[in-house]
């Protein structure tokens, strides 16, 4: 591929208008003129002396606007040029990229199929092979290869997560060798033009960002509703179910059956375990030791069999409740769905609550 040969600067002008920039300039520099000599119109030349502070005053004043006159014409002279350039350039640019759209039309400038969607427009291509020709190494065999890796680049700046199909667009670029190129210096010139060379960008959070972004992370992680209703059921009815075992082992052992019993049900850890004065042993029991207890063969047979059937149920519940209850309280998944087989095991296990409680109290 070869860069379109520039047309007549002249006739790009007549042909684009760019005469009217220099109207604009010439218009500007006549302006300046006539504030110049308004003054010199003046009817008294000896107030016009007194006015500028005499004839020294005056051809310092002429000498100023001498030098502003060069340098107007300077600046005519680069604005002129500069629009020429413009000319040339935008229209060079526009053959390179018909002629672009003339290659791929025909067949050039293929693209795997995971990357056709981030193809880079005609002319973003055409003005990267502009800045390829102006490197001494440059050859046209290059600009497959350049087309692909911009393509890739452009698909950096539109996705989030690097996927399995991302993965295989960056296997099919790098898997073509990168014809004509030699050494490292030609490479990285390349990735520059192609979008592909980037340095990280680095930036100090500020205290109020942080704090900032503290409060959207609470918002984001705010408590689910199924959360907040498992959180009350599970506090209500633990409670109750901590109680109950209490009463029905105390009826059934006596005063002293925190130390005669809990170990002989596995569960004499909870002796050493340190609490306040107003709780009690079991205030420090998890799930497991509720499946303990209550599971208990000689535990089951004498106190816990009066509510519940089986005891293999029983024990089901109990460790399913457990699970439910790690979930909603320790900030893990807890669905609408969890929320009602919580409910459902409470229902099951209040049902049972009423075979522990005597059928005949004495009124005081």
């Amino acid at each position: 591929m070869t860069l379109p040969r520039y047309i007549d600067i002249r006739e790009m002008a007549r042909a684009v208008g760019a005469s009217s920039v220099i109207e604009q300039v010439m218009e500007q520099q006549r302006a300046e003129r006539e504030r110049f000599l308004r003054p010199l119109a003046a009817t008294a030349a000896d107030d016009l002396y007194r006015m500028l502070g005499g004839v020294g005053a005056v051809e310092s004043i002429i000498r100023q606007e001498r030098l502003n006159r060069d340098h107007a014409l300077d600046s005519y002279r680069q604005l002129v040029g500069q629009s020429a350039f413009d000319l040339q350039t935008n229209h060079a640019l526009g053959s390179l990229t018909s002629a672009v759209e003339a290659a791929r039309l025909a067949g050039a400038f293929e693209l795997p199929n995971q990357l056709e969607r981030y193809r880079v427009a005609d002319i973003s291509l055409a003005a990267q092979l502009a800045d390829a020709h102006q490197l001494s190494w440059w050859n046209d065999s290059c600009a497959e290869v350049l087309n692909a890796h911009s393509a890739l680049s452009t698909m950096f700046d539109r996705i989030d997560v690097v996927g399995r199909e991302a993965w295989s667009a960056i296997d099919s670029v790098l898997s073509d060798r990168l014809r004509d190129l030699h050494t490292v210096r030609q490479a990285r010139e390349l990735l520059n033009i192609s979008g592909l060379l980037r340095a990280p960008r680095y930036r100090i959070l500020t205290r109020k960002e942080k704090r900032r972004h503290i409060r959207l992370l609470i918002k984001d992680n705010a408590m689910p509703a199924p959360v907040r209703k498992a959180q009350g059921l599970v506090h209500r009815n633990e409670k109750v179910l901590r109680v109950l075992i209490a009463q029905c082992l105390e009826e059934a052992y006596g005063e002293d059956w925190v130390n005669e019993r809990l170990p002989q049900c596995g569960c004499k850890s909870l002796l050493g375990r340190a609490r306040d004065e107003d709780e009690s042993v079991l205030d420090c029991a998890d799930y497991k030791h509720y499946e303990l207890i209550m599971c208990h063969d000689e535990h089951f047979e004498t106190v816990f069999a009066a509510a519940y059937e089986d005891v293999e149920e029983l024990r089901h519940m109990i460790i399913r409740l457990g699970q439910l209850r790690a979930r909603s309280h320790h900030g893990r998944t807890f669905t609408p769905e969890d929320y009602r087989e919580l409910a459902t095991l409470w229902r099951a296990m209040e049902a049972g609550f009423e075979g522990l409680i005597d059928d005949v109290v004495i009124d005081s």
